[in-house]
């Protein structure tokens, strides 16, 4: 199958680059044609710079504008073969509407992660197609909306079940789920291949019906079945819970230079229990390039920064929210909050933590505070859902290899 992806290379990861448009129609056959046409271009801007006869720059200079009509032309044509000979065109949904794809039609139009896009930028690329497939996970995080809350009126649509809202928080994927029979549009893919089954297990119970099966290709893989990775306490185990309850509350720190809001937050002993279950790893013989360490918590990516990147560069460390669809083959989770009053903030929101615990394929290292994090009150407010991370805590000192902050 042809794929083009369509964007500018410096914002395409180096392992799709050789699929980008811009790399393809440069490498062609037709594309070194431009490029001699571009080369020629130079040459004859620096005989302009070196030239003082008036007609002899004249000259050039109307065959800069030959060359240079004669360039624009053959680009043209060399993305237009490119993408026209392509089977499938990739792009940003905003892309879609760039100069490149202006007149482009489609059979079928795929929107990928579609329960994070505003409905206004699916727009833009579902009026390029005669057939449309959104794919998403509504039970994940949806867009990031900064704009204020709106009016809670709604306008009324003809359609059944349909209520225009003002503001952007609800999602296109969304509003369909809403307005049409779900038997007749949407399809739950009940198979999964990322998780080591015990991995997935406690959210395909709590929030996919206990539907989802991991593939027997990933059901039981671990760490240590990586090429060079020894098998160690680590490396077998699929989720391990470090809980620093053991060292008593109040571990947790509030990010004092941020103005306005509730302040973001760190925990010291979760980074330095961090850096040592990595370290471990590493031991172990797992490759930089397969951890990530993330957090619900922006100061506390700072914090871990600060402790690892200088002599782990190749590890990624980043927000639960920044780390939706994608994934690693161990993942760090750090949950930060710890303090008497029980108070866990946007922990409490069920989608956050399902993205957070459903990012690792074969390690899924889960380090918290679980008396802070049990003691929340079980209250149901839309999304935010105390009862949910509490039920996780106990799953977790069920089922995951349970240690303490000062073995």
């Amino acid at each position: 199958m042809n794929l083009v992806r369509v964007g500018h290379p410096a914002r395409i990861l180096p392992t799709v680059l050789e699929h980008s448009l811009d790399i393809i129609t440069r490498t062609c056959d037709s594309g070194q044609i431009v490029a001699d046409v571009r080369r020629e271009m130079d040459e004859t801007l620096a005989k302009i710079s070196k030239t003082k006869k008036r007609s002899e720059r004249r000259e050039l200079y109307m065959h800069l504008k030959d060359l240079r009509k004669d360039y624009r032309a053959r680009e043209r044509k060399v993305l237009d073969q490119v993408m026209t000979g392509a089977d499938v065109l990739i792009s940003t949904l905003n892309g879609c509407g760039s100069k490149t794809m202006l007149k482009r039609e489609f059979d079928v139009v795929i929107i990928d992660e579609a329960t994070q896009a505003l409905e206004a930028e699916c727009w833009i690329a579902l009026l390029k197609g005669k057939k449309a497939i959104l794919a998403g996970d509504h039970l994940q995080l949806p867009p990031t909306v900064k704009t204020p809350v709106a009016s809670p009126d709604k306008k009324k649509s003809s359609k059944d079940g349909l209520s225009l809202t003002t503001d952007l928080t609800t999602t296109l994927f969304d509003r369909l789920l809403g307005m049409y029979d779900t038997e007749k549009i949407k399809r739950m893919l009940v198979v999964q291949y990322r998780m080591h089954q015990k991995i997935m297990e406690f959210s395909s119970k709590e929030l996919y019906e206990n539907k989802l099966v991991a593939d027997q290709s990933v059901a039981s893989h671990v760490l240590s079945d990586l090429p060079d990775v020894s098998h160690s306490d680590d490396t077998d185990m699929p989720v391990v819970l470090i809980d620093t309850s053991d060292t008593g509350l109040g571990h947790e720190i509030e990010d004092e230079a941020q103005d306005g809001g509730e302040k973001s937050r760190a925990n010291e002993l979760e980074v330095d229990l961090a850096v040592k279950h990595v370290q471990s790893l590493l031991n172990d013989g797992l490759e930089q390039e397969h951890i990530g360490v993330i957090t619900p918590y922006a100061y506390q990516v700072t914090h871990l920064i600060r402790a690892m990147r200088e002599q782990w560069p190749a590890i990624e460390i980043g927000t639960v929210d920044g780390f939706q669809g994608r994934e690693k083959e161990a993942i760090i989770l750090s949950l930060v909050r710890s303090n008497d009053e029980g108070q866990v903030g946007f922990l409490a929101e069920k989608r956050r933590l399902n993205v957070a615990m459903t990012r690792p394929k074969r390690h899924l290292c889960v380090i918290c505070d679980t008396e802070t994090l049990s003691g929340v009150k079980s209250t149901k407010k839309n999304t935010m859902d105390g009862g949910f991370l509490r039920r996780w805590m106990d799953w977790l000192n069920e089922e995951a290899d349970l240690r303490f902050s000062e073995q």
